[in-house]
């Protein structure tokens, strides 16, 4: 596993590379250096981590591989914020022991806010290809308004989403990976700055819902559907249109209204996500990724690759 870890804070410790292993049982000192520099993964490798330490935040970015199922602790004594950043080939599960329903699927792009203390396992059964972020807070580090404006951090949340959270979580992450100058600065004002989208949601009490003008579910559904059914010939949206006795111009601005993207865009992060789990696998040609997955040509699918993920197909086999 290649750690890059960096502390600004005397209380923060650093993950040396000879515990770079994966433990069923880890150890209690691997467990305390845990505490400050990221989550546990057992059945699972740790190909690289960044970490950056600084008072009241312990900020940790995985990527993470795996054959089978595996289990994710977060070895914190403080609430942790985790956010799902990238996933392939399944999707993580958390249970609160606490709550009903007890299980909440962390899909890509999703966040979650779980209380110290709180009994929560997270697991799953078929995620290939994880990128996580875990920010541990300890409240007791900032000043008291600071401290009041972030009490939902005493409540566990699962798998919510924000788009304002997610945007300032991967400009977190990305730091993390290619730090700049003045880098504990920035982090810091990004750590607060989602700290504060993170207070809105708690306090609108965001709930999913349908916008007015949008695809009723049963149509947005049945849409995705046949959108997905055929990788290298999709319908085309007129036929999708005409499959739910609506107009081609109604079912694009509804779709678009219903999941804030066109269906072409919407189409197209789809077939990223599988091109990115079958590079896990890595059995594949991108010229073969190509055609299985309905694009012109490799330029067109590399082209399409790099919008969506500002990488390379190679590049990002490469992470």
């Amino acid at each position: 596993m290649n750690v890059v870890t960096r502390n600004t804070s005397p209380r923060a410790m650093v993950l040396p590379p000879s515990l770079g292993y994966v433990f069923s049982a880890p150890s209690d000192e691997y467990r305390e250096i845990c505490r400050h520099s990221g989550p546990t993964y057992q059945g699972a490798t740790v190909e690289k981590r960044h970490a950056h330490s600084w008072d009241g935040v312990s900020a940790s970015l995985d990527n993470v591989v795996a054959e089978g199922g595996y289990g994710v602790s977060l070895d914190s004594e403080h609430p942790v914020i985790v956010i799902v950043l990238e996933e392939v080939g399944g999707v993580l599960q958390l249970l609160d022991r606490a709550s009903v329903p007890r299980h909440t699927a962390a899909e890509h792009g999703t966040i979650s806010v779980v209380a110290a203390g709180a009994q929560v396992d997270i697991a799953t059964k078929e995620l290939r290809y994880l990128r996580l972020l875990t920010l541990s807070v300890d409240p007791s580090m900032f000043t008291r308004p600071v401290r009041d404006a972030v009490s939902f951090l005493n409540k566990t949340r699962l798998s919510f989403g924000d788009h304002d959270g997610l945007a300032l979580a991967e400009l977190i992450a990305e730091e993390l990976r290619a730090p700049g100058v003045n880098d504990t600065l920035y982090l810091e004002s990004l750590t607060s700055a989602l700290l504060v989208a993170l207070s809105r949601v708690d306090a609108q009490k965001t709930k999913p819902r349908y916008v007015r003008g949008g695809l009723a579910p049963t149509h947005l559904r049945r849409a995705q559907e046949l959108m997905l059914q055929e990788d290298a010939q999709p319908l085309k949206l007129q036929d999708v249109a005409k499959e739910l006795d609506i107009s081609q111009a109604h079912l694009s601005r509804a779709f678009k209204m219903s999941t804030g993207q066109s269906p072409h865009q919407w189409l197209i992060e789809r077939k990223i996500a599988k091109a990115k789990a079958l590079l896990v696998e890595g059995e594949m040609a991108l010229s073969e990724i190509a055609l299985k997955l309905g694009f012109c040509d490799q330029a067109h699918f590399t082209r399409a690759f790099r919008k969506s993920t500002g990488l390379t197909p190679l590049a990002w086999q490469r992470l």
